[in-house]
């Protein structure tokens, strides 16, 4: 790692349970994380909090984020900043499905699936205006705090943490329990 200290821990929830799979789960539509993939990412979160151990937990409203961040054992604070994008009318439905009513080129590259004209959702650039508001004040916070959020919401921390558009963070791939260890001074890190 290079770029200074750790500040954050940013981890994507688990992955959700079977029936919810393959469909928006924004910040309405709100499965469970699946119990196998969090019996599963437990050891990795205890190792990595050995070496980055938590001041703060802080989750997403959602069960699955708030499940996933209880694996370390601590108080877990709630923020809404941590939030998943809402998805408006594609909450809950069909990925694909959804996706084959979009112009193809819209899904070529970053910039353009985060404009994909959604029906009531929440605009892209809102998500990343949480992530910088939180990256702000978790930069000036004691100790290193765990981040536990979603697809969006941890992408938009990177680019806050990084400098850098949110398309550039949703380049980088982010499985369901993926950690990325955010330095004080920006720079890349990862894990």
């Amino acid at each position: 790692m290079t770029g200074g200290a750790v500040r954050v821990v940013a981890v994507r929830h688990a992955a959700v349970g079977p029936a919810a799979a393959g469909r928006w789960a924004g910040c309405r539509f709100d499965p469970d994380a699946d119990p196998a993939a969090l019996w599963a990412l437990r050891p990795t979160l205890l190792e990595l909090a050995r070496a980055h151990p938590p001041a703060r937990v802080v989750a997403s409203p959602s069960r699955r984020a708030r499940q996933t961040a209880a694996l370390l054992g601590r108080p877990v604070e709630v923020d809404a900043r941590l939030a998943e994008r809402d998805f408006g009318d594609w909450e809950g439905l069909s990925i694909a499905e959804c996706l084959a009513t979009v112009d193809p080129d819209a899904l070529a590259d970053a910039e353009r699936y985060l404009a994909i004209p959604i029906p009531g959702a929440e605009p892209a650039a809102s998500v990343l205006a949480r992530g910088r508001a939180l990256w702000e004040e978790l930069a000036a916070a004691q100790g290193v705090v765990w981040c536990v959020g979603h697809g969006g919401s941890v992408r938009a921390l990177i680019a806050a943490a990084r400098g850098v558009s949110l398309a550039e963070a949703f380049r980088r791939p982010l499985p369901p329990g993926a950690v990325v260890l955010l330095p004080q001074a920006g720079g890349p890190a990862g894990a």
